[in-house]
């Protein structure tokens, strides 16, 4: 099956094609009932006019053939409702099998699109609701050209039943027909007002979501019992989800008004022109049968334009809405799929060097970095560290190439970052991040993540062994093929401790040339701590790694350590050159072993 491509906007005429390169029998079936319905409704109106004539007649006469006439009539009115049952079910149908076949050619790929965009998107908070609303576009996209259908055979319906009534009363056709005008243009605004409003509040809903699961999901069991916080959750969910439905409330309420008084003065309209054509019918000027047909198509049509044809024209105008925001979350910025760093050919790593480096978050004023300049070299191990807040955590994020808008220069293997290709950073890098996932999946298949599922039993059996995952596994069901987490009833829970191990497993099956561990020992018991420091060089596989810790057990081997404060490299050195320099590095590590004493 053909896949959408990604990397092009898309024009509302290409959206309305779309559905035929993915479905197109569907589309030809869906066709062929619009026009069938647009044939059928001014014959409905006809059929019941001309029956009720026929029917008149041969009451009177009593002959065969108006007797025939009027069973053909009535015959055909059968027909139509035996097609109108039929249609419906069977065009729902099809749509599911449609349905399945968009989502192969539209959102199984944007899965891949919205997982590889640049992580800078991801942590706006505006750019993030836009993609929220966005990234499942299949059945916006596809939806398109089934609201312009609708749309066409509903307003096709209506203008038959008004060239009805204009055939016979030409004046009274041509006042309805104008008086629908107001009722359309207030469709309009109402739309672009309810597309405002879902973008105002998306936020909150999110928020309302958050709330809810934490009164509701299983993971936060234990301290719904334990803690005493429903009340105070439940009274920030109550605020919030005031606030989410104040401003669709309030547009609701504007738009219902005004389309009731609108569809007050259309009905009295219509009853004022049945009124006005009862002399004609009684004078034999427009027949019986036409003249009880309109009445009961006119109040019907009245309602019609009303109250339905107000939601086609706001799907048509979400649609344009949607469309605009789709081609602006398509232009973002993505990174390249990961990648067996075995598979690509790229230069051994020699050295990374930030050369005044400073940095703000886009969208705040914030300065993280502040003339950062350090320099890395291959085969040595570094350590990080800083209070929270400090530039951590960001100044890995430059180095992985997560962010590009910094200014000074950060040189890999004396050649500035932005010159390589993201690829071939993610070939030389590998990071163990402290809110790394825990996959629902077996232990092997978490373990294999690291290589992007492509490490060997043997590998994972290695990594099983150097992690001291052994004695874990030894005592699950499966062993290492047990499945984790809780979606599956037959899944395992770890502790914090077993999952962090499950962590560096990955980074051990991982062949990259520097390894970065972020917080790696912060899950675990003092002698699992000890036995990672004791099966450090195993677990490094003697690459360039990055440390970043509270804990600063880490620093006493490290060939160099980092002290980050306020976004600056306060103190430089080795352990015992910074202890000797009795600085604050000296401050926090004395502090930290005084707990011990």
């Amino acid at each position: 099956m053909k896949q959408i491509d990604f990397s092009k906007k898309i024009s509302y005429i290409q959206a309305l094609f779309l559905p035929f390169k993915i479905t197109p029998g569907y589309m030809v079936v869906s066709l062929a009932n619009m026009i069938i319905k647009l044939v059928l409704a001014p014959l409905e109106v006809l059929s019941i006019a001309n029956f009720i004539d026929a029917a008149i007649l041969a009451v009177q006469n009593s002959s065969n053939e108006t007797w025939k006439r009027a069973f053909v009539w009535l015959g055909l009115i059968l027909f139509i409702k035996v097609y109108k049952c039929i249609e419906e079910p069977l065009l729902s149908l099809l749509s599911k099998l449609k349905d399945e076949k968009e989502w192969l050619a539209i959102d199984y790929p944007a899965i891949k699109v919205r997982a590889n965009l640049n992580i800078k998107h991801l942590e706006n908070s505006d750019t993030n609701d836009m993609i929220s609303r966005v990234a499942s576009p299949a059945g916006s996209l596809c939806g398109m050209l089934q609201n312009v259908i609708n749309l066409v055979v509903f307003v096709g319906q209506i203008i038959s039943y008004i060239i009805i009534l204009i055939s016979n009363a030409p004046i009274f056709g041509s006042v309805i027909l104008l008086s629908s005008i107001p009722i359309i243009f207030l469709a309009h605004k109402s739309a672009l007002a309810q597309f405002k409003i879902k973008k105002d509040t998306t936020k909150s809903e999110r928020l309302v979501w958050t709330l809810n699961d934490y009164l509701r999901s299983r993971d936060a069991v234990s301290e719904r019992n334990l803690f005493s916080y429903h009340d105070f959750i439940e009274n920030k969910l109550h605020q919030e989800f005031h606030v989410s439905r104040k401003n669709v409330l309030k547009s609701e309420i504007s738009w219902g008004m005004k389309k009731s008084i609108s569809g007050f003065m259309l009905t009295m309209l219509c009853a004022i022109v049945i009124f006005l054509l009862l002399p004609a019918a009684s004078s034999g000027t427009v027949s019986i049968g036409i003249y009880i047909s309109l009445v009961r198509y006119l109040f019907s049509a009245s309602e019609d334009i009303t109250y339905n044809l107000s939601p086609y024209i706001e799907k048509i105008a979400n649609d344009l809405s949607f469309l605009k925001e789709y081609n602006q979350y398509i232009a973002l910025s993505r990174m390249p799929e990961a990648i067996d760093p075995s598979s690509t050919t790229v230069e051994p790593f020699e050295s990374i060097e930030f050369k005044n480096v400073s940095f703000v978050y886009p969208g705040t004023d914030k300065v993280i970095l502040k003339n950062v300049s350090f320099r890395m070299e291959a085969g040595k191990h570094y350590s990080l560290i800083g209070i929270n807040g400090s530039g951590k955590s960001t100044l890995i994020k430059l180095i992985l190439r997560f962010y590009d808008d910094y200014q000074g220069e950060i040189l890999l293997n004396g050649k500035s970052i932005r010159e390589w290709k993201i690829s071939e950073i993610k070939s030389l890098f590998f990071a163990v991040f402290q809110d790394f996932v825990h996959y629902d999946i077996s232990i092997a298949d978490n373990i294999s993540s690291g290589k992007g599922m492509r490490a060997t039993a043997e590998e994972i059996e290695n990594a099983i062994c150097v992690s001291h995952l052994s004695e874990t596994v030894s005592i699950l069901p499966n062993g290492k093929d047990t499945l984790l987490g809780t979606i599956d009833e037959t899944g395992t829970e770890l502790s914090g401790g077993q999952w962090q191990k499950i962590a560096l497993a990955r980074a051990i099956v991982n062949t990259a040339a520097v390894k970065i561990f972020d917080e790696p020992t912060a899950s675990l018991d003092p002698i699992s701590e000890r036995d990672v420091y004791e099966q450090f060089e195993k677990i490094s596989k003697g690459a360039t790694t990055i440390f970043i810790s509270h804990r600063l057990a880490c620093c006493v081997n490290a060939d160099q350590i980092l002290l980050l404060d306020q976004g600056t490299i306060a103190e430089q050195g080795t352990h015992q050159e910074l202890m000797d320099k009795n600085g604050k590095y000296a401050e926090m590590f004395e502090s930290q072993r005084g707990w011990y004493i």
